[in-house]
């Protein structure tokens, strides 16, 4: 198992973001369940954190895809190799939206970007995990 997570910046247009989202999150999902990778996508309406897991050759291979995308740039992996577990097993793909906790988390991260094992870089790497958690339900 092989796990990466890379922040960009989105170069989509505040009035068309929503609808490229959607085409991304789909393309993404159908690609990624058939490449056999799960993982995570967060939009803070300015920048793109995303967690893939699989085969490494699977997402070296997505991810290179990912950076030739023109829809963002600045494009930082801030976490490689290999890893334990899958934590999304059961998802091709987890989308979260606009968050303005999520864009404090990534922007530090960004900030910390190349260096060991900064605290916002394993926030943000804890942040996209947790999506894999189901919800409890209410009153437990």
């Amino acid at each position: 198992m092989y796990s990466l997570v890379y922040v960009s910046k989105s170069l989509l247009p505040i009035g068309q973001a929503s609808a490229e989202i959607q085409s991304i999150v789909e393309v993404a999902t159908a690609r990624n369940a058939a490449a056999g990778v799960t993982g995570a996508l967060l939009f803070t309406g300015t920048r793109f954190a995303q967690l893939l897991e699989g085969d490494e050759e699977a997402v070296l291979a997505i991810m290179a895809s990912i950076a030739a995308d023109e829809r963002h740039c600045d494009v930082v992996i801030i976490d490689q190799g290999p890893a334990a577990a899958r934590c999304f097993a059961d998802w091709s793909l987890v989308y979260v939206g606009h968050s303005t906790f999520a864009s404090g988390i990534v922007e530090r991260a960004l900030a910390e970007s190349g260096q060991s094992d900064g605290y916002a870089l394993r926030n943000l790497i804890r942040l996209l995990r947790e999506l894999a958690r189901p919800l409890a339900p209410r009153g437990a």
